[in-house]
């Protein structure tokens, strides 16, 4: 009797063993048995990743602005005139629109330009041609443009991106320079400094650059090559890079600067009064947790941001 009680209690002990080893299992055979859980993600085969595809297949999912109720007299010599203080859902058109003071659109396709008056305010997307404003105005979310993208002082973006985006006064791209050049290539052996590093001013230096600490560029100095800067990076009046920029901590291009490659900065970036980033035939990136975009600046590609970018009226 003994015996059997002992062999009843072994097995009794392994079978709680055996639970407990499987109970944190018990959702995984459930699943096997019965499968619940959701299935992959289509792939498209046909997106290329371009912003005009998603931005096509987007399109046709919204509604037309002129479905809207209000929308037939809004129209004035084929353009859409959104009334101030208007607020319009997510849409796409065909035609040109233009958004009074104050108007407001969570979404908004045009395959004509879009003109923005102060306040104005676009809160997830916009894409159109192009798109103009004419005073401060909002661009949250994405913003971009076929053609050109021109941004008043006082206005606020995070992801913009156009073959050419400017700040006001101009209002159009800027026309190529002699100093517009080719991308230039890496070299296999970087030019490294340990700490800070000044280059004078007017001189040339034809070299990629790793510095340990931080960069300055005098007055009308230039690089020919990639620069990379533990710390931050300060292009003097008129200097320029013809190549990429990357510093861990700030860059600042004081006025007339002229970049041939992308910018990016762990931090703040500042591009003053009249900087050229990027060319017509050398798209650039401007990216960094802040971005403040002086007067008369032109990026050549795209501009992203985490805490925003704000146009001002001098930097």
């Amino acid at each position: 009797m003994t015996a059997m009680t002992s062999f009843g209690w072994g097995l009794a002990w392994t079978s709680v063993t055996i639970a407990l080893f499987l109970l944190p299992l018990l959702p995984a055979l459930a699943e096997l048995r019965r499968r619940r859980d959701i299935g992959p993600i289509p792939i498209d085969g046909a997106d290329s990743g371009e912003t005009a595809y998603r931005l096509e297949a987007l399109a046709s999912q919204l509604p037309d602005l002129a479905s809207l109720g209000q929308a037939g007299s809004w129209l004035q010599n084929d353009t859409y005139v959104v009334p101030s203080g208007v607020h319009i859902p997510s849409v796409r058109t065909l035609l040109a629109v233009h958004m009074e003071r104050g108007a407001a659109a969570d979404m908004l396709i045009s395959e004509e330009t879009l003109v923005m008056e102060q306040g104005a305010q676009v809160r997830h997307l916009v894409h159109a041609e192009s798109i103009v404003s004419n005073g401060p105005v909002a661009l949250h979310g994405r913003a971009s443009a076929s053609s050109l993208l021109v941004l008043a002082a006082g206005s606020r973006t995070f992801r913009t991106a156009a073959p050419c985006i400017v700040t006001a006064p101009l209002r159009a791209a800027p026309e190529a320079t002699q100093a517009d050049a080719p991308p230039t290539p890496l070299t296999l052996v970087p030019e490294r400094h340990t700490g800070d590093l000044l280059i004078e001013a007017g001189e040339v230096r034809f070299a990629d650059l790793v510095v340990g600490g931080n960069l300055v560029l005098g007055e009308g100095a230039r690089v020919v090559g990639h620069i990379k800067a533990h710390g931050s990076i300060d292009l003097a009046e008129g200097a320029s890079a013809q190549g990429a920029l990357f510093a861990g901590g700030h860059i600042r291009c004081r006025g007339g600067n002229r970049v041939q490659g992308p910018i990016s900065a762990a931090w703040r970036v500042e591009l003053g009064s009249g900087t050229r980033a990027g060319s017509p035939s050398v798209p650039c990136s401007v990216s960094g947790w802040e971005v403040e975009l002086g007067p008369s600046v032109a990026v050549f590609g795209a501009i992203a941001s985490v805490g925003g970018c704000h146009v001002s009226e001098a930097v």
